[in-house]
């Protein structure tokens, strides 16, 4: 069975500096979230500087068991995520003609990304769903990676739509603590439901296939070229 974790050698240091930001607010120092990854303080401001998926799922392990309670550290280090700051990943999507062209570009390219459980798209009925799988992950760090994933995936939707409005937005996480939605809308307004089959983010399908106002596709083309070359890079080999 193939693992359900993005690994990658190559991930940029955008994520984990957000991360040590989150545990600055909580008074926790960037140090005690790096210890035994191979990331330095000075790779952190280091924008060449990358590190592993297991560095990162370890700072995150670090952090949750660092805070006083696991509730919204995800949602808060995402908030402040911009598809931007990944490079060509980030403006390839961007560009990309429609939404659902732009999740399957986000999805080959995963290993570029902030991605750290696999994701997938899931259409069915009206609705789409963004699935991540996590049971590949340390229990410690399901409710970050997913509350980080899903409200950057918002973000990126709105950015990708230039709607940034645009609410119509369903959050389904397994979690079976009933208390869990009312803790997370300190963090959030997005309506969130628990005890669900699958962790995901759910929006209409109309969304998917409508023409973006940023798509360009000469410069689409080129991010692709870069984006296969800098996998190529990681793995030697390009997604089918």
């Amino acid at each position: 069975m193939l693992p359900m974790i993005v690994q990658s050698q190559s991930r940029p240091s955008t994520s984990l500096r957000l991360l040590c930001d989150v545990a600055a607010k909580h008074g926790i120092p960037a140090e005690a979230c790096l210890q035994g990854t191979s990331v330095t303080l000075v790779d952190l401001d280091d924008p060449e500087a990358v590190h592993s998926t297991q560095d990162e799922i370890r700072a995150i392990e670090n952090l949750v068991r660092l805070a006083p309670e696991n509730v919204g550290l995800g949602f808060s280090a995402g908030q402040a995520t911009h598809v931007n700051a990944f490079g060509v990943w980030g403006f390839a999507i961007l560009t990309s003609p429609t939404l659902r062209l732009a999740i399957e570009t986000a999805i080959d390219y995963a290993k570029l990304s902030f991605l750290i459980a696999e994701m997938s798209l899931v259409v069915e009925g009206d609705e789409a769903r963004l699935e991540f799988n996590t049971s590949d992950l340390p229990s410690l760090a399901h409710r970050f990676v997913l509350e980080r994933h899903i409200v950057v995936s918002v973000k990126f939707i709105r950015d990708i739509l230039q709607q940034p409005g645009f609410s119509d937005f369903e959050a389904r996480f397994r979690d079976r603590d009933p208390d869990y939605p009312e803790h997370l809308g300190r963090f959030t307004s997005l309506p969130i439901k628990v005890e669900q089959s699958v962790n995901a983010l759910v929006f209409p399908i109309h969304i998917l296939d409508a023409p973006l106002p940023k798509s360009d596709p000469v410069s689409l083309k080129f991010c692709l070229e870069q984006c296969k070359a800098l996998l190529d890079q990681q793995t030697g080999t390009l997604p089918h």
